[in-house]
């Protein structure tokens, strides 16, 4: 049975991964990095896995904040100087390495909020690239969510469950009045959205 928001609920915030999208990481990443490198006419030196880690590792430490985020397009860039269209490489890495699919219930909660006009948003730890992914799996949704509530990590530097990423999502419908206790965040992680938002007064659930 899917989850169904509360009748009285004026806003709803959603996390991405786990709880729209799922997937798992595919085996072989090294190789599979490697292969969609020579697409774009690459090579590198040392295995792309290793130097992935290594580079994101590297930016995390250089971070002051207790949970940092890197953008995965200054990370490639970093590793291949050279790279024109990082955008795409991105994208087609992270196709290849951690393919998604709508979960089962993604499609009725979207469909619950934006039946009942609910404003909606997004508070996840996600790239550049989770924008194509949702308009690609998402196609009649994701013109509705509304863009001052999107809250991805990768524009802020920080990941949850920094307060400060669900605050950016927050801010807009606390300036509209809409009371916490009305606002819905829905995820999947106990400590990465079902904490923080109970924090901030607003009611989770969980998936």
């Amino acid at each position: 049975m899917n989850p169904t928001i509360p009748s009285d609920a004026r806003a709803v915030l959603f996390d991405v991964y786990g709880t729209l999208l799922e997937g798992r990481r595919l085996p072989d990443r090294g190789s599979r990095m490697a292969e969609v490198a020579r697409h774009f006419g690459l090579t590198h030196d040392s295995p792309l896995d290793f130097a992935f880690d290594r580079t994101v590792a590297a930016f995390h430490r250089a971070s002051p904040d207790p949970w940092p985020e890197i953008d995965v397009r200054e990370i490639w860039a970093e590793i291949f100087p050279g790279l024109d269209d990082v955008e795409r490489f991105a994208l087609e890495m992270e196709d290849a390495i951690h393919p998604v699919r709508p979960t089962s219930w993604a499609a009725d909660l979207l469909d619950q909020t934006f039946e009942r006009g609910l404003p909606a948003g997004i508070v996840s730890n996600a790239q550049a690239y989770t924008r194509v992914l949702m308009q690609r799996h998402f196609p009649r949704h994701w013109p509705h969510f509304r863009p001052d509530l999107l809250a991805f990590s990768y524009e802020h530097r920080i990941a949850k469950p920094d307060l400060r990423l669900f605050r950016k999502a927050l801010a807009p419908l606390i300036a509209e009045s809409i009371d916490p206790a009305r606002i819905v965040m829905i995820g999947d992680s106990p400590e990465n959205d079902h904490a923080p938002a109970q924090s901030l007064g607003l009611l989770s659930i969980a998936l």
